[in-house]
């Protein structure tokens, strides 16, 4: 008697079910994916448009300061028109007092609302120096400041030096 082997065949999966369970299984991975993306996209985003600003505060900065010294005095406004942003954000004004300028901006989040960027200069007698701080920066303790900041962009979309540092 003669034995012959086995085969063992495994069971036929239908190609429409496998193909449902392989795009079920895509479609979670892609959901769970946006789902840990999205809310530092709009982070990201919201970082990206306020990098024109600092361009911009970068020009404020250097009339401020040839004005002051050309002039003698602070001006207190600036001297062109303000100028075109490419993206959602909107400056709405700029406001100068002694040496110091707050941004007027909408559009910086989803919520639309004004939000203002403080830039304040500050002197330290000891070294002869003018130091820019600006946002939420704490001045060094020698550094005398004239005005306080009142910035209200949330934080996270400012550059670290504008969170704790000087500019």
């Amino acid at each position: 008697m003669s034995v012959s082997p086995r085969t063992h065949r495994l069971p036929q999966i239908p190609i429409a079910s496998s193909f449902g369970g392989e795009l079920l299984l895509s479609i979670v991975i892609v959901i769970t994916l946006m789902t840990l993306f999205v809310p530092y996209a709009s982070m990201y985003i919201n970082k990206a448009r306020l990098t024109q600003i600092f361009s911009i505060s970068t020009h404020l900065r250097t009339e401020l300061v040839t004005d002051r010294a050309i002039l003698g005095e602070w001006p207190d406004r600036p001297a062109g028109q303000l100028p075109e942003l490419t993206s959602d954000l909107r400056l709405e004004r700029v406001v100068m007092t002694e040496g110091n300028f707050n941004l007027i901006l909408s559009g910086v989040d989803a919520r639309k609302e004004e939000h203002n960027l403080s830039f304040r200069l500050a002197a330290n007698p000891e070294l002869g120096t003018l130091i820019w701080y600006c946002g939420y920066a704490r001045p060094d303790v020698t550094a005398r400041v004239e005005i306080p900041a009142i910035t209200t962009v949330p934080a996270e979309y400012l550059p670290p030096v504008c969170r704790s540092a000087q500019l």
